[in-house]
């Protein structure tokens, strides 16, 4: 089962998704599935460890605030 990390930019969550891959983070990148138009426009990370995705984008300063799922 995969989770799934919601991001207002593109650019925002391919950075993180850098992040994850470069600490062996298996992350693909995909349109949000049900995105907030009001707010960006609407990428995501599907990772398989939400908890182990999240504690490394923390750390890097990469997580979004009040937009992710999981």
């Amino acid at each position: 089962m995969t989770d799934l990390i919601k991001f207002k930019t593109q650019a925002a969550a391919q950075r993180a998704q850098q992040t994850l891959l470069s600490h062996g983070v298996s992350a693909r990148l995909r349109r949000d599935p049900d995105p907030d138009r009001r707010v960006g426009c609407g990428f995501a990370l599907y990772v398989p460890d939400i908890a182990l995705a999240r504690s490394l984008l923390q750390a890097a300063g990469l997580l979004p605030r009040g937009g992710d799922k999981g």
